[in-house]
């Protein structure tokens, strides 16, 4: 009966051990090096980049990233001029790297959409901002409410208002 017992107690501390496993994920390998069937137009889009289709991720819009970003040895450059401790090789492989990323590659290039071309549009944008009634209005508010609130409370304004005052005549020592 003990040994029933035992092995009762044996195999459901296993299954519970089991239980709190994480699952078993099998990850096939897949080739990144896809083989493409590319139009004439492709691969003259191909050759303006700069850069062998292998080294680009499918279904990357070459357009946009030559409008965006420039030609492939423009995109080192950005790199290398950007990241001060790099060599020539090291921005080579970074810039490999982000061509076969569609996803960083989709949101870089909506940040070059969405970011100012020049800085006279960002300072005319924060003078339109700062014209408006509501933002004046806010900033007139706090300036006029904070030496208010300050004389207040040196006159112990604040005392009788907010109940209890400072303890008064406490009995603890």
């Amino acid at each position: 009966m003990m040994k029933i017992l035992f092995i009762l107690v044996l195999v459901s501390g296993v299954s519970v051990c089991n239980a709190f496993a994480p699952p078993r994920i099998i990850i096939k390998p897949l080739s990144l090096h896809m083989s493409r069937e590319l139009s004439e137009e492709d691969t003259k889009l191909f050759e303006r980049f700069g850069v062998a289709p292998e080294k680009v991720a499918p279904d990357v819009d070459l357009n946009e990233v030559l409008q965006w970003m420039g030609t492939y040895e423009d995109l080192i450059d950005k790199v290398d001029r950007d990241n001060k401790p790099f060599d020539r090789q090291q921005a080579q492989d970074e810039v490999d790297k982000l061509l076969l990323n569609r996803e960083t590659l989709d949101k870089y290039i909506q940040f070059e959409k969405d970011k100012p071309r020049n800085a006279q549009e960002m300072l005319d944008a924060e003078r339109a901002t700062l014209q408006e009634p509501g933002t004046i209005l806010t900033y007139v508010f706090w300036v006029l409410l904070f030496p208010v609130i300050s004389y207040l409370q040196k006159t112990d304004f604040f005392d009788g208002l907010l109940g209890g005052g400072g303890g008064g005549d406490s009995l603890i020592q």
